[in-house]
């Protein structure tokens, strides 16, 4: 029989949920014996970007780190789910969208504002792909249907 087919992929994060897998240890490379991981950025090189024709590889389960704060991050999210049979949410920021979602007391406009713009020209000083922000940080389950939370 093969072995399941794992996808990872993290939205607006810290990495915290995954460095904790690692953490694991054992029980890590055991997990590694048993399944064949498809994609894991923080594990091996992945050039893949939504919207530039590449494709995620398909998968049995499908997990997500991160909350949904960005044009970029609905579209990785929504690719993961096309290529997964089972998504699961992984860590406070996927499930309730954890310390990025403390932005939403703001409007995306105050947020950038306060963090980005002091000078002259405040729109230049925004980074481009800052400036693709949602107008709220959501959790993964607003943006696509999770079978694990």
């Amino acid at each position: 029989m093969s072995q399941p087919r794992i996808s990872f992929a993290w939205l607006h994060a810290c990495c915290g949920c995954e460095v904790s897998l690692l953490d694991a240890g054992d029980g890590f490379l055991d997990l590694l014996q048993a399944v064949e991981i498809v994609h894991f950025p923080l594990l091996m090189d992945d050039k893949f970007a939504p919207g530039q024709g590449r494709t995620l590889p398909e998968a049995e389960i499908g997990v997500v780190s991160g909350a949904v704060a960005s044009e970029e991050d609905v579209a990785l999210l929504a690719a993961m789910r096309a290529s997964c049979r089972t998504l699961v949410a992984l860590g406070t920021c996927a499930t309730h969208g954890g310390i990025p979602a403390m932005r939403n007391q703001w409007t995306t406009q105050e947020t950038l504002q306060t963090v980005y713009a002091y000078g002259s020209d405040e729109q230049a000083l925004i980074p481009a792909a800052v400036k693709k922000s949602l107008d709220r940080v959501y959790s993964v389950d607003e943006q696509v249907k999770v079978d694990c939370l």
